[in-house]
């Protein structure tokens, strides 16, 4: 989970996991549920849980620990993937909509799901040669 703009005056990371598994531990929860705490370099945290549970479940009992640090807003990290194709057979998706056919492709053949258009790396005359 990452919680973004958050306020980091005297920061531990060890304080605040801790702190955080305490307030759990208090709630009647067992086990730990925060692994680590780190820092992006704006002013985000990055918060991992442990194996046991997931970031919605610290989402979903936010009033557990939300008292312990300030931020914004939180957002759950979803795993995402940046893809580069090599070997694209340029004959077959020389047509104009050929991005809309690669597109396609991925989506059929692949478990990708594709969030955003896809583009060509290089120029289209570079694609003729």
């Amino acid at each position: 989970m990452i919680l973004i703009k958050a306020e980091l005056a005297n920061f531990s990371a060890l304080r605040l996991r801790n702190s955080i598994n305490k307030a759990f531990e208090e709630a009647g929860v067992k086990g730990p549920v925060v692994n680590t705490i780190s820092k992006t370099l704006g002013e985000n945290l990055v918060i991992i849980t442990t194996s046991a549970f997931l970031a919605a479940f610290l989402a979903e009992k936010q009033l557990v620990w939300q008292s312990l640090i300030r931020f914004k807003r939180l957002q759950i990290d979803k795993p995402w993937q940046k893809v580069i194709i090599y070997g694209i057979p340029i004959i077959e998706f020389s047509a104009s909509d050929s991005i809309a056919l690669v597109s396609e492709e991925i989506k059929t053949f692949n478990s990708l799901s594709i969030i955003s258009k896809p583009y060509w790396l290089t120029s289209a005359e570079s694609r003729e040669s």
